[in-house]
């Protein structure tokens, strides 16, 4: 990321400026930061100076931290839940040790101001950048150590990144898991996941105040993970009382998640469930667009809206064809589908 800074004279004319750069943890506001500290470095002892910068952020992350310090705050704490705190660390050890008198003022970015047209033209300047700014252990303030992942330094809330790491490792575990792994290794052009995960979210956290939304939580969980009680399942956890009992609706194969799709004998009922599906979601719809603060849409894409829903189970020529109804082995997972959502957000303009 580029950084940068200028000095203007009296007539707003370029007397200094400076271009370097800084590596890891990309952010506008890392960038905004590393410019400060690269400015704060040319400074004489004893200095009195004004730092204009287009990035409140910036300008909250060092006073948040200097009053808390100040304060009296453990200073592990305030410096392990901080963002760019290597940065900030240096920033203020600088101060502190040239005795600096330092004022950060905000100025609205790309409105015309002089020097932060300048700056910002200098930090994108295209020619190679010789100073990349780098901080060592021993040019931070309060810190002994640092923690480092994968050979660099976590220049972010600790705690967070920790849990952000588990989960993530939690994820791919439970993705390539065994009841995962074929419908999840290539979900490019079939799950649209922000959809799919916004939609299991509705129902945990704060979300979940009632024994209603815990139970369908609980079921949109057991559909997620394959965990329905087929006779599959139940043969698993009682054998002794299910043994080798088939379909009890065709007789002839056995009862999982795949059967239930494919039965021939429920084929009426999928039916059945997308056409009750397809009824309750258009009153949903007349419903939110009966209400002035939601969608603003014209008569055109509320028809195209309308439309969108009711051939959402209509057969096209494709892979769902041998399905009783397109994409219901993904939606009886609760997963979304890609080329549904696109149309969807086509007619709504996002």
């Amino acid at each position: 990321m580029g950084t940068g800074w200028v000095i203007l004279n009296n007539k707003e004319e370029v007397i200094l400026e400076c271009s370097s750069s800084i590596i890891e943890w990309p952010s506008s506001t890392r960038a905004e930061l590393g410019a400060i500290l690269s400015a704060i470095l040319v400074l004489q002892t004893g200095q009195r100076v004004k730092i204009f910068t287009d990035s409140q952020a910036a300008i909250d992350s060092i006073n948040y931290i200097n009053t808390s310090l100040t304060n009296g705050k453990n200073k592990i704490r305030v410096w392990c839940k901080s963002n760019n705190y290597s940065i900030v660390s240096s920033i203020i050890n600088l101060i502190d040790s040239k005795h600096l008198e330092l004022k950060l003022i905000k100025v609205k970015g790309h409105s015309g101001v002089k020097g932060n047209e300048e700056a910002d033209r200098v930090a994108k300047n295209d020619k190679e950048k010789l100073t990349c700014i780098t901080i060592n252990d021993l040019q931070q303030k309060d810190l002994k150590y640092d923690l480092y992942w994968d050979g660099k330094r976590v220049d972010r809330h600790i705690r967070k990144f920790i849990d952000n790491l588990c989960e993530s490792a939690l994820e791919a575990a439970w993705s390539l898991n065994r009841a995962n792994r074929t419908i999840l290794q290539d979900t490019t052009y079939t799950i649209e996941e922000k959809v799919t995960w916004a939609l299991f979210k509705k129902n945990t956290g704060f979300n979940c105040t009632s024994s209603s939304v815990n139970n369908r939580f609980i079921k949109h969980l057991k559909l997620t993970n394959n965990l329905l009680p087929t006779l599959e399942i139940m043969k698993e956890r009682r054998y002794d009382l299910y043994g080798d009992v088939k379909c009890r609706m065709c007789l002839e194969e056995n009862e999982d998640d795949d059967h239930i799709i494919y039965c021939q004998q429920l084929k009426d009922k999928w039916l059945m469930v997308a056409n009750n599906t397809r009824h309750e979601c258009d009153q949903m719809l007349k419903d939110l667009l009966s209400q002035e603060n939601h969608l603003q849409l014209n008569q055109e894409d509320i028809q195209q809206l309308m439309s969108w829903n009711r051939n959402f189970f209509v057969h096209i020529t494709g892979p769902n064809q041998e399905l009783p109804i397109p994409f219901i082995h993904l939606m009886l997972r609760n997963f979304f589908p890609k080329g549904k959502y696109r149309k969807l957000k086509s007619i709504v303009k996002g």
